[in-house]
């Protein structure tokens, strides 16, 4: 499988994800959760086509939300999935008045959400924080122009933010 789509959905207690073959019907390879972040973590992951679930505890103590990308990023990797992702959803608490939809996530756009912290301080800074874990996975075009350098690159696709509120 290539350029499968990873989606991510932070909180300030858990990280969901789903990962999606990249293909027109979009088919669900795998979804899961890190939840109750700040108590006693655990990994819940549904894959798709009747392979066992995955439920199983991460720590005994509360974990930060690099600590539950980390695992996911584990999880995709040991399923050798993490290689594959071609691009990367990602669910922005609070898009303001400018993003109302789908948008690239440049240096601008990121800028911009980043401002609109105080509409959501708790979630939208997690939510950011994510995006950037996710780019760190990420590799930059071998040959940067001009216009490319302003973006994170994943695999053949850009990172994207999907709008969740209105104005």
């Amino acid at each position: 499988m290539t350029d499968a789509i990873l989606v991510l959905n932070g909180g300030s207690s858990s990280l969901k994800f789903a990962v999606f073959e990249g293909r027109d019907d979009l088919p669900l390879v795998l979804r899961g959760s890190v939840s109750s972040l700040g108590q006693h973590p655990r990994l819940r992951v549904v894959p798709a086509g009747g392979a066992p679930e995955i439920d199983r505890s991460l720590s005994d103590g509360p974990i930060d939300i690099d600590k539950a990308f980390a695992a996911v990023a584990a999880l995709l990797a040991d399923r050798d999935l993490l290689r594959s992702i071609g691009k990367v959803g990602h669910r922005i608490v609070h898009g303001g008045r400018d993003f109302t939809e789908a948008a690239q996530l440049d240096r601008s756009a990121l800028e911009a959400l980043s401002r609109l912290e105080p509409l959501a301080p708790i979630h939208q800074k997690i939510n950011l924080e994510i995006v950037a874990l996710a780019a760190s996975r990420c590799r930059r075009p071998s040959r940067p122009d001009a216009s490319t350098r302003r973006f994170m690159r994943c695999g053949r696709g850009w990172p994207r933010s999907m709008a969740f509120h209105e104005g």
